[in-house]
Formats: structure tokens, sequence, C-alpha cells
């Protein structure tokens, strides 16, 4: 017969302990002749031996504890950082919705360790604000941990801000604010690229080698042109994309923005069949970027939009191209109203794996590549709905100062 136990098990140092001995508790203390355990060591023993010089044995002298009747709460020491607590994960609001794909080795880690680093939070009125530590606390949600191990910090918004930024400089490292690490997936996407274009390349020089057969050697000469463009384009975005690339920042009107989608629509195979509607860009302002690395992007990013609207059930989409300048940046939107695709998972994918967008490779490589030349200036690209039924995908720049 098991012995109840009042309160789950917890790590040492939060809140709640067991009102009784469980001989499974790896935590526990078996059960002493001498009566329950007593926090305060000697502390109403007048016959206690003495503690050892500078306080109870163990911690420094300058440590103090604060204690009721049920647990030690927290360990203070003046200078250090604030305590850690254990919450519940339903006591924690905030932070950014993290998908249960892609956090699987994270789960699985927590399930059998726990979370090794605590989640920063800020108190708040009706409780605790998520600070940073989004995907620990969404895995450890998933893992049903009943508490996470927080640092809890009372601070205004511009120091929570910083404290998010802290938490993960371990991730950014020397990288462009925002940017992450290149996703394995655009890689192993990439070779088969590249194979693929080097084939219909080799194939249209065949069909050259062919003597007396002029419209072949037309045919040839048209798809060998298109293939060297999308070879070209995928050898820059790859370069972009393995961080090798150097802005060289001008002034880029905004005309200039709907001209490389105009260019893109005419030259790129990939975009046969796209109509592109251009809309007056009166009263945008110019950016600040570099001209090549941008006419890159907004390649990338009307591939992507195509595509994806493609896997939509567009078999010829038609794009809306506009400019417009808000929250600091000149943006670029591409609007796409008919091919029922959710906004919705096309922005969860933008902020957590571009190489799970709609249209297959060639759709995800060119978001990646958009994506980079964003960060690369300082700006980003962002997804919303469209009426009636489409989506808007934007890519904005620095305005020029």
């Amino acid at each position: 017969m098991s012995v109840p136990v009042s309160q789950p098990l917890r790590p040492p140092f939060s809140p709640g302990r067991p009102d009784s001995y469980d001989p499974d508790d790896p935590f526990g203390d078996p059960p002493s002749e001498d009566g329950p355990f007593d926090e305060e060591e000697g502390a109403d023993d007048p016959e206690a031996e003495p503690l050892a010089a500078g306080g109870r044995e163990g911690l420094p002298p300058d440590f103090r504890m604060r204690h009721d009747a049920h647990y030690v709460e927290h360990v203070i020491r003046p200078g250090t950082t604030p305590p850690i607590r254990h919450l519940r994960p339903d006591e924690i609001d905030g932070g950014r919705h993290v998908p249960r794909v892609g956090l699987e080795r994270l789960v699985a880690s927590i399930t059998r360790f726990g979370v090794l680093q605590p989640l920063l939070v800020r108190r708040r009125q009706d409780g605790f604000e998520l600070v940073a530590g989004s995907r620990r606390l969404a895995a450890a949600r998933v893992a049903g941990l009943p508490t996470v191990p927080c640092l809890v910090y009372d601070v205004n918004d511009g120091r929570a801000r910083e404290l998010a930024t802290a938490d993960n400089l371990y991730e950014v490292r020397e990288r462009p604010p925002g940017d992450r690490p290149a996703d394995p997936q655009i890689s192993a996407l990439g070779a088969g690229l590249f194979a693929e274009s080097a084939n219909t390349l080799a194939t249209c020089l065949g069909l050259l080698a062919e003597q007396g057969r002029p419209l072949r050697e037309q045919v040839a000469v048209s798809l060998m042109r298109s293939e060297a463009r999308r070879t070209a384009w995928l050898a820059r975005a790859y370069a972009v994309l393995a961080g090798s690339a150097v802005v060289e920042r001008s002034e880029v009107m905004p005309d200039s923005l709907l001209d490389d989608a105009a260019e893109a629509v005419r030259s790129d195979p990939r975009l046969s069949g796209v109509s592109l509607v251009r809309v007056s860009s009166n009263g945008a302002s110019p950016a600040s970027a570099d001209q090549g690395l941008v006419a890159l992007g907004v390649t990338g990013l009307l591939i992507g939009v195509a595509l994806a609207a493609r896997s939509g059930g567009v078999a010829t989409p038609v794009v809306e191209a506009q400019v417009r300048t808000a929250d600091g940046l000149l943006w670029l939107d591409l609007v796409e109203r008919r091919s029922r695709v959710d906004a919705s998972a096309l922005s969860e994918t933008l902020a957590v794996r571009t190489a799970m967008w709609p249209g297959g490779p060639e759709a995800a490589v060119g978001i990646a590549a958009a994506r980079r030349v964003a960060i690369l200036h300082g700006g980003r690209i962002s997804a919303s709905p469209a009426e009636p039924n489409g989506f808007r995908l934007s890519l904005g720049l620095p305005l020029m100062s």
C-alpha cells in the first residue's frame, strides 16, 4: 500500500515538499526516530551543538533564509541574480507561440533531465509574465512538467527587453540581430536544386551538339538561357545564405523595387505564367540598402509567393506589387488574393523554419534568401491575410536617414 503524498514531487528549494515519507521519492528523507525535520537546525534546542564558525554549517555567513511553516521559498543574497522559483507553466503568461514541430529533441531532453536553464519571468499584478524562454516553456508543457524553474525579476518593459536579449546571446553570437543559424534542411534542398540545374544544362548541350535541327537548337538555347538565370540566382542566394555577402548601402527608390519584381517575372523560368500588377508608389520614401542584394531578395520573395499560390490551387497567379512606408521601413508588398493559403501558417513558418514553406524546395530557398537579405539590412519580412482568400508577403528595408 502506497503512502499518500499531499503535494507533487518538487526539486530542492522549490515551493512544496511531501508531508510524509515516500520510498520512491529520490529527494525525500527517511523517517527519523527523533521526530520531523527542523528547518532551523538547533534553533529551538538549547542543548544543540554549537554551529561551525560563520553560521550554519556549509553556508556563507551572510546568507539569510526566508521561510514559513511549509517551505523555504528563497535563498537571498544581495548583489546576485534573483531567486529561483518553481512555477506551474499555467502561472506564466506571454511568450511567442512555438509549434510542436521542431521541439522534439528539446522535449525529449526536458523529459529526461528537466529544464536545466531557468526561464526569465517578471512579476505582474495577476501573476507572472514570460521574459525569455518560449521554447523551454513550450517543451515543458508538452513534456507535462508540473513546475519549471524561473528567475523572477521586477523590471519595466525596457529592462525586460534587455534581459531577453541577454538570455539569447548564446544563440545569436556574432550573427546580425534577429538572425539564426542556417537551416540544415535548406542546405540539403539546395544541393538537389544545383544537381537538377546542372543536369538540365547538360541535356541542352547535348541537343545543341546534334546538327541539322535548328528548331531543337532554338529550344535548347532558350532552355539554357532560362536555366543559366536560375542557376545564377541560386548561386547568389546560397552565397548570401552562407554569410558571405557584403552590404554596400545606397539610396534605393521605391519604384526600383517594383522594377526588380517585374524583371524577375520576365526572366525567371519559375515565374512563367505569373501576372504582376504594379500599384503606384506615390508617397513612399527611399530605402538605404544594397541594390543588388535587394533585387535578389525581391526575386526570392516573388518566387515564394508564386509557388505558394500554385500549391494552393492557383495555376496562373496574379500578384499585386505595391510599396509603402511604415514603422521606419520601406515595404514591398506582394499580394495574391485567390490561393486559400493559411496566412497564419505562413507567418509561423517565417518565424520557425523556412524549409517548410509551401511550394517545394525552390519556394523555400526563395523565402530563405529574402529573409536573409532583410536581416542583413536590419529589416524584416512578414506574412498576413489578404481579402478575399489570399495572403500578403512583405519585405521591409530601413529608410534613408
